[in-house]
Formats: structure tokens, sequence, C-alpha cells
């Protein structure tokens, strides 16, 4: 395998989701619920092309007792979202057709954008920048810590 195709590929390639977890990496992250946000019915948008990767995330934030929506692909997102009053999203950047950054333009285009937190396997100077400069919340790498997913996701609601 080359470098350059061992730097594209997935870090969870070649895992299967498994079936609910009994023993999991625990979060240190403690919502404190200083904003009513989480109290409403608060929801966390999913985009990414890798069940494995959604799969896992979902599993980090079940603690935060907020509703999670996973999607596959950008177009599927579209397809479905209706925005709400206290919701963020958790995009993948690199995905099929349309990517993170072209969602994050669509939605500004249209005047929707909730609070974005962009994850990716490949980070980038110069997509964290371009993501930044549109507004994006937060910028994260995979393999994802799930203290600092916890505390983005929970400022990202607040934000909302």
């Amino acid at each position: 395998m080359s470098t350059s195709q061992r730097l594209l590929r997935s870090p969870y390639e070649g895992l299967a989701i498994p079936g609910e977890i009994v023993a999991r990496p625990q979060s240190t992250f403690s919502p404190d619920n200083s904003f009513n946000c989480l109290r409403r019915a608060a929801k966390v948008h999913i985009v990414d092309d890798d069940d494995l990767a959604a799969w896992i995330i979902r599993q980090l934030l079940r603690d935060m007792q907020i509703e999670i929506v996973a999607y596959s692909s950008a177009e599927a997102f579209m397809a479905q979202y209706i925005p709400a009053e206290c919701e963020c999203l958790i995009l993948d950047l690199w995905m099929p057709a349309l990517d993170g950054l072209g969602l994050q333009r669509n939605l500004l285009e249209r005047g929707v954008a909730p609070p974005i937190i962009f994850i990716t396997a490949n980070p980038e100077f110069g997509d964290a920048v371009e993501a930044m400069k549109h507004g994006a919340f937060d910028f994260l790498s995979k393999p994802l810590n799930a203290d600092r997913l916890c505390r983005a996701v929970h400022a990202a609601l607040g934000k909302s």
C-alpha cells in the first residue's frame, strides 16, 4: 500500500459495527446544563458516509440524553433536514458527491446553518481554515477524543 493510500484510509477501515457496548471508553465530561437548550428537544445530526464512524459517535454521545440522527450522505441529510431550535451538525469533511464544505455552503445559502462540528480522518490546515471562515463551530480529527467531542457538542447546542 502506498503512502498516499494509507493516508486516505479511514481510521475505522476494516472494522465492523459491533452490538451493544458493555464496556466503553468513559468520558470525564459532565454537562452542567447551564442553558435551557438541553432541557428541550436537543438534536445532533451526524453526516458521515462511514457507518462505523457514525455508530462510534452515537456511542460517545449517548450519555448526553439528546436525540441523535445519522445520515450516510450530505444528500440524504438535505432531503430530510428540517431546521430546529436546538441542534448541531457533526459533519464529515470528505464524502463522495457533496462533501462537508459543499454541504456547509448549501446550508449557508439557505440561511439555516446550525452550528457545525467538522470531523475528518485526514485533517489539513487549509480545510480547517476554509470551514472556520464559513462559520464552523469546531474541527476535530478522527479518531475522535470522547471528551473533546462531548464538550464541542455541548457548546454547539448552547450556541444554537
